[in-house]
């Protein structure tokens, strides 16, 4: 038999799901048109360089302190958004690269199987975005260097700052890359941060070895760029004046739990990202529960019960909509406590599990994305503005926690087990054969089937049920963007007719078929009316008619 290391998917396993990535993505990003902010931002780059400072100068002191991320915006915005198609597509791929590299910690030359699992299931992470969410940041310009690019820079700094730190290796770039990725977003800067802190605290504490100055040096540069945008003046000058759904700060904690709690824990855009990382945490559970000592055994029966019962609860809720609406507030506050801290004690434990038992290199990983990942929408309970785009960041911390633990645990079908419950979750029954058969392929101890290659054959096609789910489940978003973009590009082509032809009286422009597959447009917020205008050549003497 072929030596498993000359194989294919040992060899190029990781650059051909990173380039399916691209090339996935690339299908979507080509259709994606400009929307909302993206006619404001245009206005940046109409004039010339000076005026291009000024209007980035006042956005940063009176509007927000994402300077790097709208300096990149404006800049795309100013060139042809095919080049933005390509770098967005780059990053969802980078993401998936960096994020399997990342899992693997260490032993990426080691066990190159296993980063290609890591890499499906990073892929499979932004197949899966609902299109709720992909249409405020994923798919969408000014969006993408808001969500995707954060995720992206943090990834890349993770990957750096991961090698350095285990391998007492810092290069001169890591700090600069540490600066860039905190000096992002609010959410980003703070899990910049935080990664920073926690790992160099995991390498003192836990692991007793010394932390040197230049590492105190990298902490200092990424607290300056978190800082540069969360105590930049346009967030305090923000906060005074955006509207809040309820009036006072205790009343908006208490109203931001409910709908926040109900959004992460209960949405069907977080239940991909939930089954994935239930499933991780019981095999880890499952593998090393028996070594437990009866002193500690507790904790495992807790871990299980308090898990099986939010695991339960959750896709009740979930998949019905129906079991909360039973209960008063406070009835609803408990139920919604007990699933949430029960999941979160699952995840937590298992983390616990693999750094005592060093199931992997970099055995702090799932905790820290744990930590990360629960903390970024932690953070969003005090802000007056949230929407799916803000669950970004904790799907794909989740997203790293089920990835560096699921390929580690193939023999024991656990990818067969996430395609049966994808089919199951995403309603797709016709499926069900192939992820079953994988399980007894993988499973099976006796007979003719007890072989190598069926066990591999079975694990693979674990996998490849989970992607097959995934990208039917992309098909839509990836029709929709193309319906979309059809009607967009007939409006632009009837305005600059309309201009040249020097006609008088409105134009008619008609509205996309298919709304969820783009964000707001003229007809949805008068806003970007003017903006919209300009972006299309009209003075202000023109009229815009938007017919269905």
């Amino acid at each position: 038999m072929k030596d498993i290391n000359k194989s294919f998917w040992n060899k190029h396993g990781l650059i051909f799901i990173t380039l399916l990535t691209f090339i996935v993505t690339a299908i979507v990003n080509f259709n994606v048109r400009l929307y909302g902010d993206d006619f404001f931002y245009a206005c940046f780059t109409r004039i010339d360089f000076d005026y291009f400072i000024t209007r980035h100068l006042d956005h940063y002191m009176r509007a927000n302190g994402r300077a790097i991320v709208h300096l990149f915006v404006t800049v795309f915005l100013g060139i042809n958004q095919y080049f933005w198609a390509i770098c967005n597509s780059l990053m969802l791929a980078g993401i998936v690269c960096f994020g399997a590299k990342i899992c693997m910690g260490m032993e990426v030359k080691e066990k190159k199987s296993l980063i290609g699992y890591s890499a499906v299931i990073m892929a499979v992470t932004i197949f899966f975005l609902d299109p709720n969410l992909t249409r405020q940041s994923v798919y969408w310009l000014t969006g993408s260097f808001n969500y995707v690019y954060p995720i992206f820079m943090l990834l890349v700094y993770w990957y750096l700052l991961s090698r350095s730190t285990y391998s007492n290796k810092m290069r001169w770039y890591v700090p600069i890359i540490g600066f860039l990725a905190a000096a992002t977003v609010e959410q980003a800067s703070v899990m910049t941060f935080g990664l920073t802190l926690l790992m160099l605290l995991e390498k003192r504490i836990i692991r007793k070895n010394k932390i040197n100055k230049m590492e105190i040096l990298m902490l200092i540069i990424v607290a300056l760029g978190m800082l540069s945008v969360i105590c930049s003046p346009a967030v305090f000058l923000r906060a005074s004046i955006e509207d809040s759904p309820v009036k006072g700060f205790l009343p908006l904690i208490k109203h931001n739990l409910i709908k926040q709690g109900d959004y992460f824990m209960f949405s069907k855009i977080m239940l991909p990202y939930h089954m994935l990382a239930i499933v991780a945490s019981f095999g880890v559970i499952g593998k090393y529960g028996k070594s437990i000592s009866d002193k500690y055994r507790w904790t495992k029966n807790l871990a299980v019960i308090l898990g099986v019962s939010a695991c339960i609860g959750l896709l009740l809720q979930t998949l019905t909509g129906k079991v909360l609406n039973y209960y008063g507030m406070l009835g609803r506050f408990g139920i919604e406590a007990f699933i949430g801290l029960g999941y979160l004690y699952t995840l937590i434990y298992a983390g616990i599990l693999v750094y005592k038992n060093k199931f992997i290199t970099n055995n702090a990983l799932p905790i820290i994305a744990v930590i990360l990942g629960f903390g970024a929408q932690f953070m969003m309970i005090i802000s007056p503005v949230f929407g799916p785009r803000n669950l970004v960041y904790p799907i794909f911390m989740l997203a790293l926690y089920s990835a560096c633990i699921i390929p580690r645990l193939n023999k024991y079908g656990i990818s067969a087990i996430c395609g049966c419950l994808s089919c199951i979750v995403f309603n797709l029954p016709w499926l069900l054969p192939i992820p079953i058969t994988a399980y007894m392929l993988v499973t099976a101890n006796k007979g003719k089937y007890n072989k190598v290659k069926y066990k591999k054959l079975g694990i693979a096609t674990g996998y490849l049920t989970v992607a097959l789910v995934s990208l039917t489940i992309l098909i839509p978003t990836i029709k929709g963007y193309a319906d979309n973009a059809v009607v967009y590009d007939k409006n632009v082509q009837d305005a600059k007719k309309f201009i040249e032809e020097n006609k008088k009286g409105p134009i008619n422009q008609k509205k996309l078929p298919k709304e969820i597959y783009g964000w707001v447009m003229p007809y949805h917020n008068s806003y970007y009316s003017s903006y919209y205008d300009l972006y299309l050549g009209f003075d202000k003497d023109y009229e815009v008619n938007w017919l269905e």
